[in-house]
């Protein structure tokens, strides 16, 4: 073999190394990229998860002050509260596309939070505004707000 053979054998080598180099390090950085990317979003996610139950938390004291007082203004946490969850709800969907068991499971919060205002907060408030206080008093006694929020929680 001739010394021009051996060089040019040497430099297809070299070369196909190179290439082969160049994939696999392509692949390693897609790779690295995409978990980067997933651990954004998983931590935006459970940044959004604790702050939802922050969410639920102002609401359930909103509701709590105002059927001790009657003051409309301790409504506000309860009003934030339930305008800030639903944002956040829609935001975590979206962060959790394609992740069905984690949507269902975000899907059982969202009705379990509609459920405790539908069956307990709303009731206790209505109540209160209408001026029926010895009722609020009596839907609080009755555990309903406590064991739907529970559930929430």
């Amino acid at each position: 073999m001739t010394s021009r053979r051996r060089i040019s054998l040497l430099i297809g080598a070299f070369l196909l190394l190179l290439a082969s180099n160049t994939a696999f390090a392509a692949v390693g950085v897609t790779a690295r990229d995409r978990l980067s990317a997933n651990a954004v979003r998983y931590s935006r996610a459970g940044d959004d998860i604790r702050a939802l139950l922050a969410d639920y938390v102002d609401q359930e004291t909103g509701v709590r002050g105002f059927v001790i007082t009657g003051d409309d203004s301790l409504l506000d946490p309860y009003r934030r509260g339930r305008r800030a969850a639903d944002a956040r709800l829609g935001e975590l969907a979206g962060l959790l596309a394609g992740h069905t068991a984690l949507r269902r499971q975000l899907r059982q919060v969202g009705l379990a939070a509609r459920a405790w205002q539908r069956d307990a907060a709303e009731p206790e408030i209505s109540a209160v505004q209408q001026g029926r206080q010895r009722e609020a008093g009596t839907l609080v006694a009755s555990g309903t707000g406590r064991r739907l929020f529970g559930v929430l929680r």
